[in-house]
């Protein structure tokens, strides 16, 4: 059936020529044979390029022919497999894509499922691998039947290098008389077939495609195949590429490729009657190539003796290697017959290659491995200079189906790489299935050597065993062991593990000393009181701290904070007042003495750690409450940042006994401040929460533009916002309030704030204004507020003629033409700058003042009805204009009325209200204006006019009606969010925040822009988030992808690549009456999607109210740009869940993104979710 299939698609083909090189390349990624036998492997049908009936084969032929004519959608698809499109894919990379885009695409094949890299985690917890395509594919259009089928793929490229004796005496298979005997006796082992970079063998890839199998049919894969797929998964494999081999074997270059050639690229000469030996693994029909050494010699010998009266003369391409997969096509230069080029496609980096003639190959070759052979590349790769892949090629002749008489086309004769033995040693892979060993330690190797590894062995499902080496390493991390529990002392112990504490894992030796305190507090008494493991441990810590010398004392703390691990772990004690008394006394004996200080954090931790745990319910005494008092006195009195960080750290464990009065903490700060000890300050502010201290910091680093510092404190503030308690009072009045302002406020409270402005709001009144003397009773309001000198509010809004009533001559179109929306400011923003009529001015505006709606009517007005508008702007401190997207506005004001947002001295205030909105945490980035009014009043706006013609007189009173209410709604919902805000701050300076560009002084296109000083962050910024959380470790392994070698795959050797998706969650199911916005960074593989629905049930939304996060919010509450966000060091931190896709769980390391692009850090994700305390949940796709 399959060669039958074969046969019908390759004739429907046959005659087809496509000399686009994606195109051809696609073609032979599915029809090229595979370069292992079909009879013995499960490779992948060839039905799956080629069709059997006689209207599939028209729909593959139309389909590729499409592609022909314009390849952009396969473009764009190769292109999303690169993080640049100024980078080219790798090759590997570019080969799985094209087979993938076939898969998804191909018209005939109708699958259905796609997967892609799919990475298997075993019951226990363990990393399978990956499972590179999954699908389903549907096989009778009348019917469901289907298939689902599991596919692996690569590429590759071997070059025989055979050991045997026989070899080197052989001569050319055409002239051997007992081809035949040694073809049937013998074969060359697949370990003699090399990589060109000497990377592997073909033993090595035939085991790991048995491996890919092997795990497919192991549990834990069927498992969550039968889950997902089927109960009868196919696994199917496609290995592609060409077998080169030593030239010598054949008589000449041409006949290489006789019997070895693609389908739709054929040799011209007849099929041999001999052929090269080869292995019964080796596809009988595999892809064939040359290689030689001798360049003077042989490769001139064998190019000069091809039938040139029949094929022509042969130039010589030199192949990049994303030139490597389909037979070369080139075109003759019809103004020079000297210049043949090979057509690259610009849009993938795929370069134009000029053919060159043998003379000239040849002299290619020579410099090549001349310039290489003591480069530092070369002694990178262990010596080893790449051989060149050059393809020879011959003129096409009119029985060719690529001839064409009208253009001058080459065609691909045979392809062979040319390499310098100096260079090139294959030995060390010719006798075992090996490969290069890749490791982290290349440095520490000898220059010019290279390792090569074997095939570890695997289970049956796949799973690699661990080497004899890494099984004595686990077998030595096994948990160390005490001798006798019942008379180990706490001193014995503790000098045991200073013995030991070098060369056994922290986690294993925790748990051995856990072991320990359990058997105290099973076995042993209380000691006056204090708790019996108390007792041990203090033993134990005095032995170390009073003991030691100076010389141990870094190892002696190391144990010492071990110990507290171990007991911190013990979370079933509680302690009383004795056990807190006995602990400060340690602290107390500890810090008497300068020589121990060093001790002091050990004691600190401990005392916290007592006092956190039901210790600290009383009051110390008096006498202690005054040492700890006279500790903390004597270590500021040092006057240096390591005693003020102890100090500190007092402050925060003892905050009772170290603050006794309102001042002390101020005192303290000021000292720190003319110390000039930014850090201990930063510290101070942190653990007191204090927002006065807060305010008072903040002005100090403001002053000295430390930026870095004050991130972090914006940051606390944003913490403070959310969490304020009753101590601090009503939100609105507090200190919190009064500290410099952040990219978040506080969230609005949409039902108080209503009640706040119950009183307030007028009633909805308008007035046409389209005379003079309704014009001057409109500025007669405006001087009465003038007079009172009371701020007001005035909501803002225009409406112009649709473009859908304008024809292309300008003029209205008949009531019956199609119409089309008025603006889109109200319900969706638009780029009026692009659109047709843009240049219009303004039908009508709109202000809504006090009690009344005014509709200005400008087309009858003309220049009078500018007035308004500059009194209002004449007067920024005293009208605050407010409008919703109003960068349209702005700019069909500016046509109407030039001088008023021209050049001018002061530049008028214009409020957009939906980055006020933003500010209050209600989502509204892409909300309309009738969402928002909705969400604030439960109220609906009626939209039916918008799309009328505004330029039609008389206006109607429906018309009249909706101009009115836009405006009046947009001061409507300005008083609610100003509501809980007014009286606590300046009007005039919170609202500035919110101000648009209203002054044109270079170019129209900034007018309506957001005024922010709010800049993205940057890695720096990371890097600061990431020692605060005490992930220095972490902070100093970020790294910049390096595009240059990068193969665009996502495993690194230092980790998978992520994705931080920012989302913003509209609404809560707890909370259905009021919206606010949510945020969430969502962490994924990144060639994965988000399951909105599994995000959804995740963060207990609708999926409804899902929506990925725009630029504006990017920005303001994330901190970044698109394509730099990672988990950590997000502007507003507090304010968003960190959620981590399940499947990464299982990961070693990821690499998540570092504030900008292509730089990253690795993190374990467990590390992530316990610092972020991230949700996790399986919500990729």
């Amino acid at each position: 059936m399959v060669e039958m299939a074969t046969d019908a698609g390759w004739y429907a083909l046959s005659r087809r020529f496509y000399g686009r090189k994606v195109v051809r390349d696609l073609l032979w990624s599915v029809t090229s044979p595979h370069v292992i036998n079909r009879d013995l492997y499960p490779v992948l049908p060839a039905d799956f390029g080629l069709v059997e009936d006689e209207k599939s084969c028209e729909l593959l032929v139309q389909w590729l022919d499409d592609l022909q004519a314009d390849p952009t959608h396969l473009f764009t698809f190769l292109q999303e497999k690169t993080k640049s499109k100024k980078t080219a894919l790798a090759l590997g990379v570019y080969f799985a894509s094209l087979l993938e885009y076939w898969l998804r695409h191909c018209p005939v094949l109708r699958v259905e499922k796609f997967e892609n890299s799919k990475q298997i985690i075993s019951a226990t917890y363990q990393t399978l691998g990956q499972l590179k395509f999954l699908f389903r594919r549907f096989f009778d259009p009348a019917s469901d039947s289907f298939d689902d089928f599991h596919v692996e793929s690569s590429v590759k490229f071997f070059l025989l290098h055979p050991l045997d004796e026989q070899f080197k005496q052989s001569t050319p298979i055409s002239e051997s008389p007992d081809a035949d005997t040694s073809a049937e006796s013998s074969f060359y082992p697949l370990e003699q077939f090399v990589g060109p970079h000497l990377g592997e063998n073909l033993a090595w890839r035939v085991q790991e495609v048995a491996r890919k199998l092997d795990m497919c049919r192991g549990e834990s894969v069927q498992a969550w195949l039968r889950d997902h797929y089927s109960d009868n998964v196919l696994s199917r494999i496609v290995l592609r590429g060409y077998l080169f081999y030593p030239l010598r074997l054949f008589a000449s270059t041409s006949e290489v490729t006789q019997g070895h050639d693609w389908r739709f690229h054929a040799n011209p000469l007849d099929k041999p009657t001999k052929d090269v030996r080869h292995n019964k693994s080796i596809g009988a029909d595999h892809l064939r190539g040359w290689w030689t050494s001798d360049l003077e010699a042989e490769f001139v010998s064998k190019v000069d003796v091809n039938d040139k009266e029949r094929i022509g003369e042969s130039r010589f391409v030199v192949l990049p290697k994303l030139h490597w997969l389909s037979p070369v096509i080139a075109d003759e230069d019809p103004a020079d017959s000297n210049r043949v080029v090979v057509t690259g496609e610009d849009v993938l980096q795929i370069e134009t290659v000029e053919a060159l003639t043998l003379t000239e190959v040849i002299a290619h070759a020579r410099n090549h491995f001349a310039t290489l052979a003591d480069s530092t590349e070369a002694q990178n790769r262990g010596g080893v200079v790449m051989p060149l892949l050059v393809a020879e090629i011959i003129r096409c002749q009119p029985r060719d189906v690529e001839f064409d008489p009208s253009i001058k086309r080459w065609k691909e004769l045979s392809r062979g790489f040319l390499l310098d033995p100096k260079c090139w040693d294959p030995l060390p892979l010719c006798h075992d299935a090996v490969r290069f060993k890749r490791t982290t330690h290349q440095a520490n190797a000898a220059v010019n050597t290279r390792e090569y590894e074997g095939r570890r062995e695997w289970l049956n499902n796949g799973v690699i065993k661990p080497t004899d080496r890494e099984a004595e390493l686990l077998r030595l991390q096994k948990m160390h062991s005490f001798a006798d529990m019942e008379t180990l002392t706490a001193p014995a112990m503790c000098q045991e593990l200073l013995k030991v504490v070098d060369t056994r894992g922290h986690a294993n030796l925790k748990h051995s000393i856990v072991n320990v305190l359990q058997y105290q507090a099973a076995h042993k008494e209380q000691c006056d009181g204090v708790n019996s493991v108390l007792s041990y441990v203090l033993e134990g810590l005095k032995s170390l701290a009073l003991e030691q010398s100076l010389a141990d004392s870094k190892v002696a703390q190391r144990v010492g904070h071990l110990v507290l691990d171990a007991v911190e772990a013990m979370k079933e004690i509680k302690y009383s007042s004795e056990d807190r008394d006995a602990s400060v006394d340690f602290f107390l004996l500890i810090a008497s003495d300068e020589v121990h200080w060093s001790y002091t954090n050990l004691a600190l931790r401990l005392c916290d750690m007592i006092l956190s745990r039901g210790g600290g319910d009383s009051a110390l005494s008096s006498p202690r409450s005054q040492a700890i008092t006279d500790v903390l006195e004597k270590l500021l009195t040092h006057q240096n940042a390591k005693q003020n960080a102890l100090a500190v750290e007092m402050v925060r464990v003892f905050r009772r006994e170290t603050l006794t009065d309102e001042r002390r903490s101020r005192d303290i700060l000021d000292l720190l401040i003319e110390l000039l000890d930014w850090q201990n300050a930063e510290r101070l502010v942190t653990v007191t929460e204090d927002v006065e201290l807060l305010s008072v910091l903040f002005r100090q680093l403001s002053r000295r533009g430390m930026t870095k510092a004050l991130k972090r404190l914006r940051r606390l503030i944003t913490r403070l916002h959310f969490n304020e308690d009753e101590s601090l009072g009503d939100p609105a009045g507090s200190a919190v309030s009064r500290l410099p302002q952040h990219a978040l406020g506080p969230a609005v409270d949409v039902e108080a704030n209503r009640e706040l402005v119950a009183t307030q709001l007028p009633t909805f009144r308008w007035e046409f204004v389209d005379s003079s003397s309704q014009l001057a009773s409109l500025m007669d309001g405006l001087h009465s507020i003038r007079e009172k000198q009371e701020p007001s509010i005035i909501g803002l809004d225009c409406e112009w003629r649709p473009q859908a009533f304008i024809n292309h001559n300008g003029k209205t179109t008949s009531p019956g033409d199609t119409l089309g929306s008025n603006q889109g400011d109200d319900d969706e923003e638009i780029d009026e700058e692009v659109s047709v009529g843009a240049d219009e001015g303004v039908s009508v505006y709109q202000l809504s003042i006090g009690n009344i709606t005014y509709i200005v009517d400008v087309q009858t007005l003309g220049e009078e009805a500018a007035a308004p508008l500059e009194m209002i702007w004449s007067d920024p401190s005293l009208f605050f204009l407010v409008g919703f997207c109003v960068s349209g506005d702005l700019r069909r004001l500016h046509h109407s009325f030039p001088s008023v947002l021209g050049k001018r001295s002061e530049s008028p205030l214009l409020v957009e209200l939906k980055q006020m909105a933003l500010y209050r945490q209600l989502p509204a980035s892409k909300w309309g204006l009738s969402q928002l009014y909705e969400t604030c009043f439960g109220e609906q706006l009626d939209k039916e006019q918008q799309c009328s013609d505004w330029a039609l007189r008389p206006l109607s009173t429906q018309q009249l009606e909706y101009a009115a209410m836009d405006a009046f709604v947009v001061r409507k919902v300005a008083l609610l969010l100003l509501a809980d805000v007014v009286e606590s701050k300046p009007l005039a300076e919170y609202v500035r925040k919110f101000a648009v560009v209203t002054t044109i002084t270079h170019t129209e296109r900034e007018l309506g822009h957001w005024i922010t000083t709010l800049e993205p962050l940057t890695t720096s910024h990371v890097r600061v988030s990431l020692e605060a959380c005490g992930l220095q470790a972490v902070e100093q392994k970020i790294f910049t992808l390096d595009k240059a070698t990068w193969d665009g795959c996502a495993r690194q050797e230092s980790g998978l690549i992520v994705k931080t998706i920012a989302v913003v969650i509209r609404r809560g199911k707890e909370n259905k009456d009021i919206q606010h916005a949510h945020y969430a960074a969502v962490v994924l593989h990144v060639e994965r999607s988000i399951d909105m629905k599994a995000l959804s049930q995740a963060v207990d939304a609708e999926e409804s109210d899902l929506m990925l996060a725009d630029k504006e919010t990017l920005l303001r509450v994330f901190g970044y740009r698109r394509g730099s966000v990672g988990p950590i060091g997000l502007r507003e931190q507090d304010a968003i869940q960190v959620v981590l896709d399940a499947a990464l769980l299982q990961e070693a390391s990821i690499l998540c993104g570092a504030g900008q692009e292509d730089v990253v850090y690795p993190i374990h994700p467990s590390t992530l979710v316990e610092t972020m305390h991230a949700q996790v949940a399986g919500i990729s796709s």
